[in-house]
């Protein structure tokens, strides 16, 4: 079946199970209106707040989902929390107190019979709320993830029903900022009480923080289904085997037959099922079998396939129930192998490169379609996996869009730290009941790959014990359950005897700006790992480094008076030396790099623009470090971090404003699938296949250059008819010494500064990967400060194509170098016609270099509702001053006055007065296949 139909036909099934489900959202982005207001001051009884008659005396727009202190920044009630350092002057004890969410809705209408009773669904709040509903409470939610339905068919008038949730705060001992509280209060979101990337947040994240909806459902309905798949030894078939709960609302005894079906496919197995008044019981069904299935694969190893499996109730021959789960077909199994953890999917063994995402956004205001942005980002840097730090994210639009986008899931629970004696969460019970629910709720999805108690820690025996026991029983033990983050080994005493039971993690750190070679040689220290604080690759959980902003997003947090030099107002962003604003990222080594390598900055334009070429070196030598080692002992590497939560300087790939730092372009070159890389310790050129298929036929190319542009012959070379199984490393050449009559040396470089660029071709001859540095063969190696002395080349830009599919601009832009000097390190960015910045925009790469006399053609995407009319494509050599490169039309508002039925995907080509012609040779604006381009 085409990718396109199947998608089509699963998005129309799940529109018509939406509809027969009636689910009826209460968002406020789905229109819904909400009253806030604090329960301090002369408020009357709990029950009376849910009352038609009572209206508070003040209250604000609620934002649901969202929390109480969100909503009071949306109303204007605070200055702008993500400038300078307003969110640390915030009246904390406004906050944290108690506060009530408002809202009234009528009765919902079946469309359909058979549709009897209404429910009302709470899918997270935090963290503790009590439930009104037209002056009667219905119920007490002790949460962060816990997932609450009640059903209120009796209690509904027909109109004018007012739901009240009255939120309360953690213990009022935990919340000052002085306070400790982690541990105690969890489940919840820890980094809220400030971590060393993000402010403490006034309220704690208090409020109702996930969805809440009516659903109208049958007299039996279903719920939470379990859709569980095995793969024969080969691969070539699979077994699904579908099972749900089912609970009876009614009083009275029911008889219903239950149908699953398999979609694409649509293969179905039926079931009857009697259950007793009011009754709740697991079925399984019959399995399914499907012949040579659609695996979900992580990206870069295959398609990350989905299927889905529709329920359906029915009772005498109608339906009066339905319910559609998304699952992929796949199968986990992990090995420890020369001492490092593997995970293993469908068979094969996959290469984790990754991130660790701290929060979704500080204030938690991410939600629904962001979280596909942010995944399909984490895509683009041919990430395959995130680490959830923490459990801090729990909303499922997250995980939709990793199944979607193909990003395994390293999943923490919500612990930190070592454990002394029996301490821990204040509520065990609570903390296992939500940690049940998160595993009933996450363990459809394909990408779900590990389950991680601690973060750098261990649990209590006892609380491990039960972790574990939660896991086995209601994930069936599918996924791997690792009690410490940083630390393979199930408990401290087994770490401490050293008795080789560890899985093999290699430990956590360091999180600052190393030099290149480093990674090379040595992997990086890790602390905590399971050999103790050997130096080790391994699988590494957190690995970091300094990540400076680019210089335009520095001014939307910046007061003009604190752009430079380094001041109080960066350090309240997290650069700093102190611990406690980012301090394990070193500022002032990091600063001290930038300067070293790149000069003395005369500003904070200057520093940021410096900054983004020490964060390309230094993520992609991290990245290309484990490369290198792969399997010995290399078998995983996820960076800290890859999604911001706050304005910052540190820790992050695009920024909390989508721009691209330094950081996302090296991660992204080095984690390429296929990948031609430079070891600068060892002087090997390897190339690095973990597509999970053999390659042959390649030709790579060596291309060594001095400043000037010209080319170092004798250290260049070309090699052909190269192989590489799956999964591997093959070196191409030594760089030090000869090789097959090759004479591509090293050594005829003389002491100075050089570039290097590799290129990679595929037995087609097409370019697959290219690769590009800047190295000093000085003694001191990392002085580039003679990239300050290269002319300007006037670089040119011109837009080759574009077009607009489903909202997105696609565009074709060439930049070329017509000097006779180098371009070095082109950065390319958008604007609109205001000067406003487009964002995100992903493109091919950037910080490009072009040798004299060449051109590169760079493919960009990005959402066209960002564009404000005409569209800029800026330019900037690194050392000069930006130049607007190219200026895209606003090729939507053109009025093309041609017939559309005549103009079909079949390639024909009218030009913008709709006549028929035959070329493309003139400049301007032409219909091609049905499509708008600009030539």
């Amino acid at each position: 079946m085409k990718k396109g139909l199947y998608l089509l036909l699963v998005l129309l099934f799940a529109t018509q199970l939406a509809m027969a489900n009636e689910k009826i959202s209460l968002s406020s982005y789905a229109g819904q209106k909400w009253q806030l207001f604090g329960a301090t001051g002369s408020m009357p009884a709990d029950v009376r707040v849910s009352k038609p008659t009572w209206q508070p005396e003040s209250s604000i727009d609620g934002i649901v989902p969202g929390t109480a202190f969100a909503a009071y920044v949306a109303a204007g009630e605070e200055e702008d929390p993500n400038f300078s350092d307003n969110i640390y002057h915030v009246d904390e004890t406004k906050y944290n107190v108690a506060h009530w969410y408002r809202t009234s809705f009528d009765r919902p209408v079946s469309a359909e019979e058979g549709r009897t009773r209404t429910i009302l669904t709470f899918e997270g709040i935090n963290r503790t709320a009590y439930v009104f509903l037209n002056g009667k409470k219905i119920g007490t939610i002790k949460g962060h993830v816990l997932k609450v339905r009640y059903d209120i068919t009796d209690l509904l008038q027909d109109k004018d029903n007012f739901l009240a949730v009255k939120i309360m705060m953690m213990k009022s001992e935990w919340l000052p900022r002085t306070s400790s509280f982690v541990n105690y209060c969890c489940p919840t979101y820890v980094a809220s009480h400030s971590w060393d990337w993000m402010p403490y947040v006034p309220g704690l994240n208090t409020g109702i923080t996930n969805d809440v909806y009516l659903e109208v459902v049958g007299d039996v309905t279903v719920r939470d289904p379990w859709i569980r798949t095995t793969l024969s030894d080969n691969y070539t078939k699979a077994v699904v085997k579908p099972q749900t709960s089912l609970v009876n609302l009614t009083a009275e005894s029911q008889t219903v037959k239950v149908k699953a079906t398999i979609f694409p496919g649509n293969k179905s197995v039926t079931k009857n099922v009697t259950l007793a008044a009011g009754d709740s019981i697991d079925i399984i069904m019959p399995n399914v079998t499907i012949e040579n299935p659609s695996l979900w694969w992580p990206n870069g190893y295959g398609e990350p396939n989905l299927y889905t499996c529709d329920f359906e109730v029915e009772r005498e021959g109608k339906q009066i129930d339905s319910f559609s789960q998304t699952f992929g077909i796949r199968e986990y199994s992990y090995t420890k192998e020369n001492t490092a953890f593997v995970v293993h999917l469908n068979g094969k063994k996959i290469y984790c490169k990754g991130g660790n995402w701290g929060m979704s956004e500080y204030m938690l205001r991410t939600h629904d379609a962001e979280y596909d942005l942010r995944i399909k980002l984490h895509k683009d840097m041919n990430f395959n996996m995130i680490r959830c730090w923490t459990g801090c994210v729990t909303d499922e639009e997250f995980y939709d869009a990793c199944d979607k986008y193909g990003i395994m899931v390293w999943d923490d629970f919500w612990l930190t730290g070592p454990y002394v004696g029996l301490t821990g969460p204040d509520d065990r019970t609570e903390f296992l009941a939500n940690a049940r629910d998160k595993v009933i709720r996450l363990r459809n999805h394909p990408c779900e790959a590990v389950w991680c108690a601690d973060n750098e820690g261990w649990p209590y025996d006892e609380l491990n014990d039960a972790l574990r026991d939660i896991i086995a029983t209601y994930d069936g033990g599918e996924r791997v359950y690792m009690p410490n983050s940083h630390n393979g080994y199930y408990t401290a005493a087994a770490y401490n005897a050293k008795d080789n039971t560890g899985w093999g993690l290699s430990g956590s750190g360091w999180w600052q700006s190393f030099w290149p070679e480093d990674y090379f040689d040595d992997g990086i220290w890790g602390g905590g790992g399971d050999k103790g604080d050997k130096v080790d690759w391994g699988f590494r959980s957190e690995l970091g480094s300094g990540a400076f902003d680019t210089y335009e997003s520095m001014l939307e947090f910046t007061p003009a008076d604190k752009m430079w030099p380094r001041n109080d107002i960066w350090e309240k962003h997290f650069f700093s030396d102190d611990g406690a604003y980012g301090g394990g990222a070193s500022a002032s080594d990091y600063y001290n790099k930038v300067e070293t390598n790149y000069g003395t900055c005369s500003g904070a334009e200057q520093f940021c623009e410096r900054a983004q070429l020490l964060n390309i070196e230094v993520s992609k030598a991290a990245f290309e470090g484990w490369n290198a080692h792969l399997w010995n002992t290399a078998t995983g590497l996820l960076y800290w971090m890859s999604q911001p939560a706050y304005p910052s300087h540190l820790w992050q790939t695009y920024d909390y404003f989508f721009d691209m730092t330094g950081i996302y372009w090296g991660a992204k070159k080095a984690c390429e699938p296929v990948h031609i890389q430079w070891n600068c310790y060892s002087n090997d050129v390897d190339i690095i296949n973990t597509t999970g298929k053999d390659l042959s036929g390649m030709r790579a190319e060596i291309e060594a250059y001095k400043m000037t542009g010209a080319k170092y012959d004798a250290a260049s070379g070309s090699y052909s008819n190269i192989s590489v199984t799956q999964n591997a490393v093959k070196k191409v050449t030594n760089m030090n010494t000869p090789d097959d009559g090759h004479s591509g040396r090293l050594s005829g470089i003389a002491s100075t500064m050089f570039f290097l660029r590799l290129k990679l071709y595929d037995a087609g001859g097409n370019l697959i990967s290219q690769n590009f540095y800047w190295k000093n063969k000085a003694s001191s190696s990392h002085n580039y400060q003679n990239l300050n002395n290269i002319a300007e080349a006037g670089v040119t830009c011109e837009v080759l194509s574009t077009s607009v599919e489903e909202g997105v601009r696609h565009m074709c832009v060439k930049i070329s170098n017509p000097a006779s000097s180098v371009a070095f390190a082109l950065r390319m960015r958008l604007v609109d016609e205001n000067g406003r910045r487009i964002l995100p925009v992903i493109m091919d790469e950037n910080y490009i270099t072009l040798m004299p006399g060449e051109s590169q053609i760079v493919n960009m995407e990005y959402d066209e509702a960002l564009t404000h009319g005409n569209t800029k494509v800026l330019v900037k050599q690194y050392n000069y001053a930006e130049t607007t490169g190219a200026v895209v039309n606003g090729i939507e508002d053109v009025n093309t006055n041609f017939n559309k039925n005549t103009t079909s995907n079949d390639g024909r080509i009218y030009n913008i007065n709709g006549q028929r012609v035959n070329s493309t040779q003139q400049k301007g604006l032409y219909i091609i296949g049905g499509k708008k381009v600009i030539k």
